[in-house]
């Protein structure tokens, strides 16, 4: 199952199972790279790619039956607390210190090509993290304390324009966009 899964989230072919669309895939990378040192962390992203993955139409039903077959199975070895308000502060907490390690890199200013590949992935991670959290958002069972995070949704926002604006600075050999630092 791990090459199927390797091949899901990549969204090549394993067998007669159809790729992943690009909107479940990155979930499920960040997954795969997360699952041994935080599963509950990979959990979660697999169940959000489930979650996108069924608003699409055509709706990718071997892609999605993959990505559950692998949830039901790691479900019970998963260190989820059984309190859907405890995962979602943990889940919380690993976005925000994500993004806050990007943010970090960021502001060093660094500008050479590795370090700017770096400032990419962290913010390319950090907005898939917080992308995640949107799941506790459309849970029923949690308060108001999950549902429309405004910071979350400002810095998810953020994020992705600033990987793409990273990505744009590495390929065109501009410098990035200077960012102003807001005083709290």
């Amino acid at each position: 199952m791990k090459n199927i899964m390797s091949n899901v989230a990549r969204g090549a072919r394993a067998g007669p199972r159809e790729a992943a669309p690009r909107e479940m895939r990155h979930f499920l990378v960040r997954a795969k790279e997360l699952h041994a040192v935080a599963p509950m962390i990979a959990y979660y992203l697999r169940l959000r790619a489930v979650e996108v993955g069924m608003t699409l139409t055509p709706r990718p039903k071997e892609a999605l039956n993959s990505v559950l077959e692998i949830l039901e199975r790691t479900k019970r070895s998963t260190p989820l607390s059984g309190d859907t308000e405890v995962d979602y502060i943990n889940a919380k907490k690993f976005a925000l210190d994500v993004y806050d390690r990007a943010d970090r890199l960021d502001r060093a200013n660094k500008r050479s090509k590795e370090d700017l590949k770096r400032r990419i992935e962290a913010f390319s991670a950090a907005s898939t993290f917080l992308q995640m959290l949107e799941h506790f958002e459309e849970h029923p069972r949690l308060g108001n304390g999950a549902r429309r995070d405004e910071d979350a949704r400002q810095r998810r926002e953020f994020a992705e324009w600033r990987a793409f604006d990273l990505t744009q600075a590495l390929q065109l050999g501009r410098a990035p966009t200077e960012v102003k630092v807001m005083s709290a």
